[in-house]
């Protein structure tokens, strides 16, 4: 059988290379028409029970998938120098902002919206003080009277380790492990609005290691989705400066 094939791929090797170049002469020029899809999608049908499930319960209870994880483990995070940076890492992160196209009747405007909701870490966290006075709860940031000294750093740690909801979730006290999630505005994320705002924050993120010395570790899906996409993008690029060259 293979002989035959293989026969009969040399008697007609030159309709079928005209065939195989007219069929990658096609693809090449489809390339052009390909458009990019921002927003995730899942893998399974609308119409999936599993999938309705999924649906119903981030209809009520929301979705994780726009949180940026930024990790680390080194104890000497909790340095005032260190700890005052890994505040101010956040507080960057916070103020990302990217241009945003308005479309109007009449034409155009560019805005710039902040590409991240909220940031959440030991120095961007809250705990809970009876006011008795109001006879009600009222939430207060961890360090809110200041960080001037090594000693407001160590009491933040302090009450931090003493909040056991914080626990395997902004720190791991064996490992001397943390994490700051940065969530991200979902719309903004779902568009090519968001342009190279996490290649921003990861450069941010490059910049608190070289002055601190403490390796950070990032995922999440924002940063994931965005690493995908850069390759999507290459190999598209690639197909269409195929077609044009055909």
């Amino acid at each position: 059988m293979w002989g035959s094939i293989g026969a009969f791929i040399l008697r007609y090797r030159i309709p079928i290379a005209i065939v195989m170049l007219a069929i990658t002469a096609g693809m090449g020029y489809m390339a052009q028409f390909v458009r990019m899809n921002y927003k995730f999608s899942g893998v399974l049908p609308k119409d999936d029970s599993t999938f309705v499930d999924y649906e119903r319960f981030i209809g009520q209870f929301s979705e994780d998938g726009n949180v940026l994880a930024i990790g680390f483990r080194d104890s000497s995070i909790w340095e005032l120098e260190n700890f005052t940076k890994w505040r101010a890492l956040g507080d960057s992160l916070r103020s990302v902002k990217v241009p945003v196209t308005n479309r109007t009747a009449g034409g155009k405007t560019i805005d710039m919206r902040s590409a991240v909701d909220s940031v959440f870490s030991a120095a961007h966290c809250y705990t809970l003080v009876r006011n008795d006075s109001l006879q009600r709860f009222d939430f207060v940031k961890l360090g809110s009277g200041g960080l001037q000294t090594q000693a407001d750093a160590d009491s933040i740690r302090s009450l931090l380790y003493n909040l056991p909801f914080y626990e395997d979730i902004l720190y791991r006290k064996e490992t001397d492990a943390g994490l700051m999630m940065v969530f991200v505005n979902k719309e903004i994320f779902d568009s090519n609005n968001r342009g190279d705002a996490v290649d921003r924050m990861v450069s941010m993120c490059d910049r608190f290691t070289e002055t601190t010395g403490i390796r950070t570790y990032i995922s999440g899906l924002p940063f994931i989705r965005d690493e995908t996409m850069k390759r999507v993008k290459g190999e598209l690029n690639f197909f269409t400066g195929l077609s044009a060259i055909i």
